[in-house]
């Protein structure tokens, strides 16, 4: 298919992750986890759902300002594995995604 209008990803499972507090203002976190992703895709008034499973590692640095407060950056690689049935010959296009997610924010410690 294509042309949807908009499409919708969610994941759920477990995260296992270390933390590295060489000085009191820098933290680096690595985390991975596994788990099942779910795709809605919406086509006018249709929706299509598409499910699988995932991995991802995530490397993490954080700086904190002040006690309470950070910025952060963290790199996610992210591989779904989805069982949509497709010919033989665009089968791997349709099997499996990957991502490079790319996130920056504010951290806010309590």
């Amino acid at each position: 298919m294509g042309g949807q209008d908009k499409t919708n990803s969610s994941f759920i499972g477990p995260i296992i992750g270390y933390q590295f507090l060489p000085r009191n203002d820098v933290r680096y976190t690595l985390s991975a986890g596994i788990g099942s992703v779910e795709y809605k895709n919406f086509f006018h008034d249709q929706i299509a759902k598409d499910t699988g499973s995932t991995i991802w590692l995530s490397p993490e640095i954080d700086y904190h300002f002040s006690k309470h407060f950070g910025l952060y950056f963290s790199p996610i690689f992210q591989k779904d594995f989805l069982g949509i049935e497709a010919p033989q010959e665009i089968q791997d296009f349709f099997n499996s995604a990957n991502y490079l997610k790319l996130q920056l924010g504010i951290r806010v410690v309590i």
